[in-house]
């Protein structure tokens, strides 16, 4: 039984079919860029086109009695034709080729040899029907009728609103009547272009919605792609494996910036780091048990850090404070005593004398006698 696909697409999923060629697409948006970004060009280049639409009218409709016995007049003709063609080719043509190539790249292209594939079951006169009476289809139908009714409505309306200007337009010189038609028609134009971007702004939200309920997806399928993007679960150990290593490379590189290292004496180490001016309170910037105890305690000694053995205070650092943050406020007045006593120890390295007694009897709040044994792994 096929299990109802109710959840949401994942990023995973997009990725995957994209790749298969099948983007999020609207043609409306397509084709609004593309109509708006030609009649800007045609309305920026329309002196130009003007002036040559007037060259062309006066050249072919002035007749010179001259060229009646010239061998070659047809061959002239043809060049000048030919020359007029290229040249619209090249003002019109060519320019809307890059604005349509634009509009595609706006839109989204994907390119993917799988689609080119032989694929059977296109062929299937069934499917086939199915498509044609799909509500996307008549969605379809329905958007290209709306985009009909409202091109020729507001055109009939606009026309209707200057026909004398065009009926006027028979009793002006040829240049006079080439720039008013034109203004007209482009006006005419662009008013049909921004009927047409509600249609686009519907058609984007509409096209977003199908491309998410296309590829939704079963809770069997979300889990599968989760399993299948976490991979060998092997390759997850031993990737946490190296993150653990270096994290400890890192911690231990840290160590020569302790001020104090307090140790069970074996079991536990944590090294303290405080500074009055930038710190409100200690950090702990290292800590361990068992191996990675040893080595703290073994770096602490070799740069002459102050090792204090305090087992109860060692138990509670290591258990209720977490690597590269503020030990917890309520132990701040025991530690403090620690801090007081490495103070001591730095003043007694420059001026000498009896070397400072160290804190005995540390107390340590009850709450804090709870320890948690799941984190003897850390």
């Amino acid at each position: 039984m096929n299990e109802d696909k109710t959840e949401q697409p994942t990023d995973y999923r997009f990725k995957k079919v994209r790749k298969e060629g099948r983007i999020r697409y609207s043609h409306e948006l397509n084709s609004l860029v593309i109509l708006s970004i030609g009649g800007a060009f045609l309305f920026w280049n329309k002196n130009t086109i003007i002036s040559r639409i007037s060259e062309i009218l006066f050249s072919h409709f002035n007749f010179n009695y001259s060229i009646i016995n010239d061998n070659n007049f047809i061959f002239y003709g043809n060049a000048t034709f030919l020359s007029d063609i290229f040249y619209f080719m090249f003002i019109i043509f060519i320019p809307t080729f890059w604005v349509i190539i634009i509009a595609k790249l706006f839109g989204g292209v994907s390119f993917n040899l799988k689609l080119l594939k032989f694929n059977v079951t296109k062929l299937n006169p069934l499917k086939g029907f199915k498509t044609i009476f799909s509500f996307h289809m008549l969605f379809l139908m329905f958007k290209i009728f709306l985009k009909l009714c409202l091109v020729i409505s507001i055109s009939c309306f606009y026309i209707s609103m200057h026909i004398l200007d065009i009926l006027e337009l028979v009793n002006k010189t040829p240049k006079i009547a080439l720039e008013t038609g034109f203004n007209i028609l482009i006006s005419c134009f662009f008013l049909s272009v921004v009927s047409l971007i509600p249609i686009a702004v519907i058609d984007i939200f509409w096209q977003n919605y199908s491309y998410q309920k296309q590829f939704r997806m079963s809770r069997k399928e979300v889990k599968d792609e989760l399993k299948q993007m976490e991979g060998d679960p092997y390759i997850k150990w031993r990737i946490r494996q190296e993150m653990k290593i270096l994290a400890n490379h890192r911690m231990m590189s840290e160590i020569p910036k302790a001020d104090v290292i307090v140790t069970n004496p074996t079991h536990y180490s944590i090294a303290l780091l405080y500074n009055e001016k930038t710190m409100y309170a200690p950090k702990v910037i290292a800590k361990g048990a068992g191996e990675l105890a040893f080595k703290i305690s073994k770096i602490g000694k070799k740069y002459k850090i102050p090792v204090i053995s305090a087992p109860v205070l060692a138990r509670a650092l290591y258990f209720h404070s977490k690597l590269g943050q503020y030990i917890p406020s309520i132990l701040y007045k025991v530690v403090a005593e620690v801090l007081s006593w490495v103070w001591q120890v730095k003043i007694w390295e420059k001026n000498g004398g009896s070397f400072p007694k160290k804190p005995e009897n540390l107390l340590i709040p009850s709450e804090l006698n709870i320890l948690k044994e799941d984190s003897i792994s850390d």
